[in-house]
């Protein structure tokens, strides 16, 4: 009886060492890939006032979207909140916020997926926004410098389970700058 007890407690065990295998490297995978710094400089240029602001207030409102994550206002709000996939929050893209960022930071933000610190941004879909022209570029992060500041802090993102396992096992498009030729 001893013996058949005991291969039973292999047999349950085994299952339950591969989950927590898993559930280790998935965090571990996930972990590295937010972390990671990439070498991207900032875009070269500054925005003109000169540009086409109709275009860039078109290219984020109309074109790309922009207000679909950020809201109407641009001031940020929650994109997901749900405690399986996590809790989302797309940041405030006005001035009261971007007033620290350089243009070129802005336009590798939109292009690249790539934030301040050098790291992927969560849920930004660059890899629409990577072609965008150079002067419809300059024309989007014109017009975001002069829309009405939102003063309105930036709230945390963390992901939820699934959301880490859709990252490790490549199923989601989470973090663009990965699939970004930069």
């Amino acid at each position: 009886m001893k013996k058949v007890l005991k291969w039973v407690g292999i047999i349950l065990a085994i299952p339950l060492i591969i989950a927590i295998i898993f559930v280790g490297w998935v965090k571990w995978n996930v972990t590295s890939r937010l972390h990671k710094t990439y070498e991207n400089p900032p875009v070269q240029f500054k925005a003109d006032l000169k540009t086409d602001i109709k275009t860039g207030e078109h290219i984020v409102r109309v074109r790309n979207g922009c207000i679909d994550c950020h809201g109407v206002d641009l001031g940020g709000k929650d994109v997901m909140d749900n405690p399986a996939m996590g809790k989302i929050y797309a940041t405030n893209l006005t001035p009261s916020t971007l007033k620290e960022w350089t243009d070129g930071e802005v336009a590798r933000a939109i292009r690249h997926g790539i934030g301040r610190k050098n790291q992927p941004l969560i849920l930004m879909p660059s890899h629409d926004y990577q072609y965008l022209s150079e002067s419809d570029l300059a024309s989007t992060v014109a017009y975001l410098r002069l829309v009405p500041a939102v003063n309105k802090t930036n709230q945390s993102s963390h992901l939820g389970p699934i959301s880490h396992m859709l990252i490790a096992l490549n199923k989601a498009p989470l973090l663009s700058a990965e699939t970004i030729d930069h």
